[in-house]
């Protein structure tokens, strides 16, 4: 899950994208607004109110997502769409999920782990004998 005020929308596609073209198409994006004032102290990014955290999160989604879906776009990302997770607390939950969703897109409410399936390594690890990881 990555703060939506620590990005701007260029870098984070073009990193999202070649994630996703090195892991097969197995990228998921997964933004917050930011909840914790000490992650933006030791950033030196200023605190800003929840409803401006938000919109920042809405304009970085949407944009995220058009460069993600241009034609064009380098690098290609496997998957189209590639799946969006939105983290939110609830009293922003209504505002956050139809920004992001997509038929593969879901919603995280902050606060909660969400659960985390075992990752097989040795799909990509060049020797092939990765262990599975969690």
């Amino acid at each position: 899950m990555l703060n939506a005020g620590f990005w701007n929308a260029a870098l984070l596609a073009r990193e999202v994208a070649t994630l996703d073209l090195l892991s097969g198409g197995r990228a998921e994006l997964g933004l917050g607004a930011g909840h914790m004032k000490s992650e933006h102290d030791d950033a030196a990014i200023p605190w800003l109110p929840a409803t401006q955290r938000m919109q920042n999160l809405e304009d970085l989604l949407l944009e995220t997502r058009r460069r993600l879906n241009t034609d064009g776009h380098e690098p290609a990302p496997v998957q189209h769409p590639v799946p969006i997770m939105v983290g939110a607390k609830s009293e922003f939950r209504r505002r956050a999920v139809p920004t992001a969703t997509t038929p593969c897109s879901r919603w995280w409410r902050s606060g909660h782990r969400p659960p985390m399936p075992p990752l097989s390594l040795s799909r990509w690890h060049p020797t092939g004998s990765a262990s599975t990881c969690c």
